[in-house]
């Protein structure tokens, strides 16, 4: 955050919902606000409230990272067992009480589509982004990116950067440092 040339830095050592209550504190006590908000729960950590909460400042861009993958997983295993601490969790993660909602989301791309749409209500901008590993560890998760803007100058760099970042798999990541530690001769991507 920058205020009057003045890099501020605070740190909330706490859970993000708890910690949201500080930061909207903040938030309020400062005339000039923008922020760059970088999200990386490992699962479903984040609340919506949350979530809500720190979109509803009006200036501020989030980058957050989606685990799709697991959160189907966890949306089958409550669909299989109807355990109520699944439950709880999605609701909380999704801000979504009604179980025929729920059931819908199955695929990744649908959990991923339902999330862009709820972030779609407090910016226009949205970018997602898809992060892959090559056939060594399979994964994959989205990177999203927001920001309240409908048609940002730096839309062509987010462009790109997703483009860029889409091309390559992890891989690539790895190939490299056998190179660079001489177990490969050559790069290759």
């Amino acid at each position: 955050m920058l205020l009057l040339g003045l890099k501020i830095n605070i740190i909330f050592n706490k859970d993000c919902n708890e910690a949201i209550k500080d930061i909207e504190q903040y938030m309020n006590s400062i005339k000039y606000k923008n922020y760059l908000a970088f999200i990386d729960p490992y699962h479903m950590e984040i609340w919506w409230k949350s979530m809500e909460k720190l979109l509803s400042f009006e200036y501020g861009d989030i980058m957050i990272v989606l685990q799709a993958k697991l959160i189907v997983r966890t949306i089958g295993t409550y669909l299989h067992s109807r355990s109520l601490s699944h439950g709880k969790k999605i609701q909380r993660f999704l801000g979504e009480e009604n179980h025929n909602i729920i059931e819908q989301l199955r695929t990744e791309e649908s959990v991923k589509k339902y999330y862009i749409n709820k972030i779609y209500k407090y910016r226009k901008f949205i970018v997602d982004i898809e992060i892959k590993s090559g056939k060594r560890d399979p994964y994959r998760y989205y990177l999203i990116f927001a920001t309240r803007r409908e048609n940002p100058p730096w839309k062509n760099y987010i462009m790109k950067m997703k483009k860029f970042v889409e091309i390559f798999s992890g891989d690539l990541v790895e190939t490299s440092i056998d190179y660079i530690t001489g177990k490969a001769q050559r790069l290759y991507y």
